[in-house]
């Protein structure tokens, strides 16, 4: 199954769609504009080694 990790709220999260698009950046951008330009604990793509960024300052 087509998947992509991204990470919000300091957790990683692996992202599962029904079909593999030709692209996936297209789609990996839209997630993000989802959580909007302010959110710096969101990143999408999440690569392999990379660790999530921390989490946003209304949780701290």
């Amino acid at each position: 199954m087509p998947a992509y990790d991204m990470a919000t709220c300091g957790m990683r999260f692996t992202t599962f769609l029904p079909e593999l698009p030709a692209d996936l950046a297209p789609v990996m951008a839209l997630h993000r504009a989802i959580y909007g330009p302010d959110r710096t604990d969101v990143k999408v793509p999440l690569g392999p080694d990379e660790l999530p960024p921390g989490p946003p300052g209304w949780m701290k």
